[in-house]
């Protein structure tokens, strides 16, 4: 397709697949970028159950053990927080969630759900703050232009930071550090 994508910050990842994964999303092809650069991780990402009902996309989650996230029901939320808490805990995998909870239309970063950072605070790993751009342009351009996406991580939230702090306050954290 003609991607050229580059990655910033790649020695700031910790050396194991416990953590949480948390970045902006411009489009549906964001998780597919992540998972593709950083495969040594394993990174698994929270969708929504909606996306689960595609075609194409349901085989990709299934493949690449995603997670679905019933929104609409706090009971099931629950349990998909529960079950991404499980694999940091025993390492299966990294976790991967968009605490926008959605694509944004205008580009600009929208406001966090803050519950996305609850799984790093259960499962006491560190958060992964990670920003992307270029990859809205993918699928708006010709297939013989070139297009470049970067993938630029920000900083990582610490355990004991994650660990000491509210929901709320490692949000905002990663958010700020997101922005800058």
């Amino acid at each position: 397709m003609r991607v050229k994508i580059t990655v910033k910050g790649k020695n700031k990842l910790p050396g194991s697949s416990r953590f949480l994964f948390v970045c902006n999303h411009i489009s549906w092809l964001d998780p597919a970028i992540a998972m593709v650069i950083l495969r040594k991780y394993h990174i698994a990402f929270i969708s929504r159950k909606e996306n689960y009902s595609y075609p194409i996309a349901n085989k990709f989650l299934y493949k690449t053990a995603c997670l679905a996230i019933d929104r609409d029901n706090d009971r099931e939320a629950l349990k998909t927080i529960n079950k991404a808490v499980e694999f940091l805990k025993s390492g299966v995998c990294a976790i991967g969630i968009y605490p926008e909870g959605w694509i944004t239309k205008d580009g600009k970063l929208q406001e966090f759900r803050h519950g996305a950072f609850r799984i790093a605070k259960k499962a006491e790993a560190p958060v992964v703050v990670a920003k992307i751009s270029g990859a809205e342009k993918i699928l708006k351009k010709p297939l013989w232009k070139k297009c470049e996406v970067l993938l630029e991580i920000k900083d990582v939230i610490p355990k004991e930071y994650v660990s000491e702090h509210k929901t709320k306050e490692i949000s905002e954290h990663a958010r700020e550090r997101m922005i800058n």
